[in-house]
């Protein structure tokens, strides 16, 4: 194990004017923690995300998010079904359309 005392703050390299090196903050240059989520896991999640986004977009026409990150949202869920196809759902945001028409429009003959 490293000690404390040896390990350096972002860009720091000890405390002026001493040559000690400085006390190690909390955070500063840890690793994310590692906590994978499963495949399953991620694409329900994501299919509850995309959904939600969807309804605030189409339905309540208040999106919540910017276009570029449902893409990003929809083209990694794809992505999951492409590589573990027994997670394809019926009711899936990439394997339907979504939306409704909003109140206010009239059908046209």
């Amino acid at each position: 194990m490293i000690s404390d005392s040896v390990l350096y703050r972002k860009g720091d390299r000890g405390q002026a004017g001493t040559g000690s090196p400085s006390r190690r903050q909390s955070g500063d240059n840890l690793p994310m923690p590692q906590n994978p989520i499963s495949p399953e896991a991620r694409a329900a999640a994501l299919r509850v995300e995309l959904l939600t986004h969807a309804h605030h977009y189409y339905v309540l026409d208040a999106p919540q998010i910017p276009d570029a990150d449902y893409d990003a949202l929809f083209r990694e869920l794809q992505a999951i079904e492409a590589a573990h196809p027994d997670l394809l759902t019926a009711d899936s945001p990439t394997q339907r359309v979504i939306g409704q028409v909003l109140d206010g429009f009239k059908p046209v003959r």
